[in-house]
């Protein structure tokens, strides 16, 4: 009999205790809104882009880095470095980033420990010329998702311009960048 008392006031002990120290509804939505403080960006992992038109190598290695420049610019996401995303890619014996599987963008993904992997391609290039008088360049960027390995989104920019060609990336860079941050949203 002592034994049920004792049982039955420890139960009702641990009740009320359990009852003062849980959170109303005010402090549970301060504890959500701190988790979403709290909630890391999104790592974003961005391939070196290919050319397909014959753009000068110059202009495809600026591309992937001022597409990573414009990415961390946002705020909305981490890019990881140029510098870890290329010995991952050696590492893994990735050639080109037009023609990554599946498998290699989900082991690509683990090692970079990234959400999202970027690819760029460099569809259409022309320099300026006495019949066009601008520079032409249009670039594709595909958004995978790195845990999946499954294509998210595509998405293009066209530019035509008078501006000095490493500007003219610089500019298609940021615009591509701007249209697939929102694909990379968690």
């Amino acid at each position: 009999m002592k034994k049920a008392i004792i049982s039955v006031v420890i139960l009702s002990l641990g009740s009320i205790l359990l009852a003062q120290s849980a959170p109303d509804s005010a402090k549970a939505k301060n504890t959500e809104e701190i988790k979403e403080e709290l909630k890391a960006p999104p790592r974003i992992a961005v391939l070196d882009f290919v050319s397909l038109a014959g753009a000068p190598t110059s202009i495809v290695r600026t591309l992937s880095e001022r597409m990573r420049f414009h990415l961390l610019e946002s705020g909305n996401c981490m890019a990881i470095d140029a510098g870890e995303t290329w010995k991952a890619v050696n590492d893994l014996q990735i050639s080109r980033a037009d023609s990554v599987t599946s498998s290699q963008l989900i082991l690509l993904g683990a090692k970079l420990k990234a959400d999202y992997i970027i690819a760029g391609l460099v569809t259409d290039y022309r320099e300026g010329d006495i019949e066009f008088k601008q520079h032409r360049l249009e670039l594709m960027g595909k958004v995978y998702d790195a845990r999946t390995g499954q294509l998210e989104k595509m998405d293009k920019v066209k530019i035509k311009c008078k501006k000095e060609l490493q500007a003219m990336a610089d500019e298609a860079a940021e615009k591509l960048g701007k249209k697939l941050i929102i694909y990379c949203e968690i």
